[in-house]
């Protein structure tokens, strides 16, 4: 059986807890991170009872297989969880698994690419369970991982607002890592106070990943150094960068086009003084290509699995030649 959303995963997963688990269930993702969420949440579902053994990777039949040997005297059932498993030429085994073989031991297994199970025989697909993430979109990993978050900070006995939890993925990125450390700050900040509130992730939050995101966006729109380099960026981050060029272009248009004389209710006086003769060494029509060419990057990272920062040289790339 295979599910190709985490909702509709979730929702057999649970049902299948309380009624019959299968022999094996695989979870296909591309960010080890995310993988691991997963399949320490499938296994915080299981009873106590069950004695886990956990492996970053390896081979089933070299490095899995000799463990379910190994007696256990109180465990009424084991799992083994492989955050990264190898699949090719385990196909006999995979069968003998998935067929529930061996009594009482399920496998939770990782993989990095959904073509890995892909070469399996039909024996394996029917008797497994698979969860395939590898053409996951970004805006749908991202629902994801606030559905995550909340539930995680839900379970520290602390709420949190989902629009809240969008400022903080676009401030420090959508590492998990990263996330939960900056969770567990606030949650240690709010003390016996059950809310996290705005005030709290502007007091706490590091804006180290911000700054740098906006002193990027600058050294693109306005710098004269050539292209600048850019740090690796997922497509969150890549989006979060987008937001920040938006808003240098769009400033350098106002500027562009009035008088640097005039008073200004929209532009700070600071604005004028840093960026006003950058502005006017370039007609306006610069920056509404600019946000034109903004634009369609913006559709193309949304919906496309090429690498964020090779889009956004190319964007700077371009910005260079038009001027």
């Amino acid at each position: 059986m295979k599910y190709t959303s985490y909702s509709g995963f979730e929702k057999h997963f649970i049902e299948a807890v309380k009624a019959h688990l299968a022999p094996v269930y695989l979870v296909s993702c591309a960010h080890a991170e995310d993988r691991k969420v997963i399949l320490d949440k499938m296994a915080a579902m299981l009873s106590p009872a069950v004695e886990i053994t956990r492996l970053s990777s390896g081979s089933l039949s070299k490095n899995v297989l000799p463990r379910t040997c190994e007696q256990s005297l109180f465990a009424e059932q084991r799992l083994f969880i492989v955050e990264e498993a190898v699949l090719e030429g385990e196909d006999s085994l995979l069968v003998q698994l998935s067929e529930g073989k061996l009594h009482k031991v399920f496998f939770f297994l990782g993989l990095a690419q959904g073509k890995e199970f892909k070469g399996v025989s039909d024996a394996v697909k029917k008797g497994a369970v698979w969860l395939d993430l590898s053409r996951e979109k970004p805006w749908e990993r991202e629902k994801r991982l606030f559905s995550s978050l909340r539930e995680w900070v839900f379970n520290a006995g602390k709420i949190i607002d989902l629009e809240l939890l969008e400022q903080l993925v676009h401030a420090v990125g959508s590492d998990w890592q990263k996330l939960e450390r900056e969770l567990e700050k606030l949650i240690a900040f709010v003390g016996l106070r059950r809310d996290i509130t705005l005030s709290d992730f502007q007091q706490v939050v590091v804006g180290d990943i911000v700054q740098t995101t906006w002193q990027i966006a600058e050294e693109i729109v306005w710098g004269l150094k050539g292209i600048p380099s850019l740090p690796f960026l997922d497509t969150t981050e890549g989006l979060t960068l987008l937001g920040a060029l938006r808003y240098q272009v769009q400033l350098g248009w106002q500027l562009a086009s009035t008088s640097l004389d005039e008073p200004h209710s929209q532009i700070k006086p600071y604005q004028i003084q840093k960026y006003g003769k950058l502005a006017h060494a370039k007609p306006p029509l610069f920056f509404e290509k600019a946000l034109l060419k903004l634009t369609e990057l913006e559709t193309v990272m949304k919906s496309s699995s090429l690498d964020p920062c090779l889009m956004l040289t190319r964007f700077t790339a371009t910005l260079r030649e038009m001027q």
